[in-house]
């Protein structure tokens, strides 16, 4: 076989390869094939990842995925047999072996045998979906950066900001002295308390299994205010996220003293029974959270502004003539700002 034949064989092998590891090759498979291909690109990163969502986004049935502030690391996964569930609905149970969980406090290990199952549905086109709630990503520990990972979940980054930091990054921008924690711990935390009646400035949990997934803040009636990975800052409607829905509110009216409160917020002196609307934190998000309405399946997306300090500069000063004598003008400092290279 001549080097021009090889080569031939060599590219539709790799093309055939490609065909069949795709999204759209494991929607024709049927429901097990789509759990299977969910499970491995979710444990190559694709699900933390932006540019990872195009190849989620067809097995799936939400629209945007949570910015999530923990992840499960695995060392493997095993997909099981289709089976009916209740009602008749397909149902795909995958076990997975967890080696521990990577949040903004660390690395936790807990090494332990998980089953998770999989709800499925059909579409118009004859294709399978994975149905909601999300469960949180589950990834291959040798593909991992923990320490990455850990900073990302502590700091956010350019185009990410955790649902649990949101949250709390709000609050404390309103003057709200409350301790930070993960999504899932935020109901038996001591900073909220859960409610039945929401109101303005509530923070909405998202459940899978009874145990919560998404966090957000209630915006106005029927509105929620969230961080996800896909689309930035959202503002949707309350049943854009899938799961039962609890609510939680402030345990106490402590306020941050004033010299500890965000410079983004007006100074506030005057403690009050809960938080204020939220709508002007919102409307201070950071500009990187932004994402076009075009790219993302949601009726709109928050537009956030950027506070800049105001800076009162003093005018500069002149220099002051005297007849018969020359005088030169003294320099007039400039600000710190000014002289800092961008």
């Amino acid at each position: 076989m001549s080097a021009r034949s090889r080569r031939i064989v060599l590219v539709m092998i790799v093309l055939h390869a490609a065909v069949l590891l795709s999204p759209t090759r494991a929607v024709e498979l049927g429901p097990q094939g789509v759990v299977r291909e969910f499970c491995q690109l979710d444990g190559m990163g694709q699900r933390v990842s932006i540019l990872g969502w195009q190849q989620i986004a067809p097995l799936v049935s939400w629209s945007l995925e949570p910015a999530w502030d923990h992840v499960v690391l695995i060392s493997g996964y095993a997909v099981g047999p289709f089976k009916p569930g209740e009602g008749g609905t397909p149902m795909v149970g995958v076990d997975y072996t967890d080696v521990g969980q990577v949040s903004a406090f660390g690395f936790d290990t807990a090494a332990q045998l998980e089953t998770l199952r999989f709800e499925l549905q059909p579409t118009e086109a004859g294709r399978w979906r994975i149905n909601g709630p999300p469960p949180p990503p589950h990834i291959f520990a040798d593909r991992a950066d923990i320490e990455a990972m850990r900073r990302s979940f502590e700091e956010g980054g350019l185009n990410f900001i955790p649902n649990a930091l949101f949250v709390w990054r709000t609050m404390r921008t309103e003057g709200w002295d409350v301790p930070f924690e993960r999504t899932t711990d935020l109901p038996s935390g001591p900073g909220y308390r859960v409610v039945d009646e929401p109101a303005v400035g509530d923070v909405v949990l998202y459940l899978r299994d009874g145990d919560p997934y998404h966090a957000g803040l209630l915006a106005a009636d029927n509105q929620v205010v969230s961080s996800t990975l896909n689309g930035g800052i959202v503002h949707t409607p309350l049943a854009t996220f899938t799961g039962e829905v609890s609510y939680l509110r402030l345990a106490r009216a402590d306020r941050l003293p004033i010299a500890e409160v965000p410079t983004q917020a007006p100074a506030v002196t005057t403690p009050a029974a809960r938080p204020t609307p939220v709508a002007r934190a919102l409307d201070r998000a950071p500009a990187q959270q932004r994402t076009p309405a075009s790219r993302i399946s949601t009726p709109r997306v928050l537009t956030p502004r950027v506070s800049k300090h105001k800076r009162k500069r003093q005018p500069p000063s002149k220099p002051v003539k005297k007849p018969g004598r020359k005088t030169k003008a003294s320099p007039h400092p400039m600000p710190v700002a000014a002289c800092t290279p961008r």
